[in-house]
């Protein structure tokens, strides 16, 4: 199938609707844990100083830095961010872990952080595919917007004017066969198995 075959389809389904009525999302900010991760990888000093989106990015590449990727990883172990990266965290293609994994870990760490974050699942359209992806949404209150952040591919996605877009965005953009850019890779595909 081609790129157009798939963005049409994305068309002829516009009744998507983005609207969240009756959706209410709360945030634990105090989960204890968060403190402790916090502590252990030093995130103050990660996520540095400047903007909410270069805090947002600066988490993300150095998750994608330290921590590789692995499709086949077991996904039925403690999901806690912090024996994901006691697992992953500098230790190689060998203790790769998924898209899920990586994005548990990346919204943890930004919602200790005090940052809006949620993990977000990119279902399939075919009902032959089994596989999904796995990304994180952050919200970012200096663009007073959710973006999203994929930790996968060390990647966010971007409009022809470089602002930093949400699932949903990225979904009307491609939909309409508009332009999308991604950033500029932070780490090698080697680093992904």
């Amino acid at each position: 199938m081609s790129f157009d075959v798939y963005t049409a389809l994305l068309k002829m389904f516009d009744e998507f609707h983005v609207n969240s009525d009756g959706v209410n999302l709360c945030f634990d900010l105090n989960n204890p844990n968060f403190q402790e991760i916090k502590l252990k990888y030093n995130l103050d000093n990660i996520v540095g100083e400047g903007n909410d989106f270069s805090k947002v990015t600066n988490l993300l590449f150095w998750l994608s830095k330290n921590c590789y990727h692995n499709e086949n990883c077991d996904n039925n172990g403690d999901l806690n961010p912090i024996n994901l990266l006691k697992f992953s965290f500098q230790k190689g293609k060998e203790f790769g872990i998924n898209c899920r994994c990586l994005s548990t870990i990346l919204t943890e760490c930004l919602l200790s952080l005090g940052f809006m974050a949620r993990t977000m699942y990119i279902m399939p359209f075919s009902p032959y595919d089994y596989d999904n992806h796995v990304v994180t949404h952050v919200f970012i209150n200096d663009l007073k917007k959710w973006i999203m952040l994929d930790p996968t591919y060390s990647c966010y996605v971007m409009d022809r004017e470089k602002n930093p877009l949400n699932i949903f965005e990225i979904r009307e953009l491609l939909a309409n066969q508009d332009y999308i850019v991604f950033n500029r890779l932070v780490r090698q595909p080697e680093n992904m198995i």
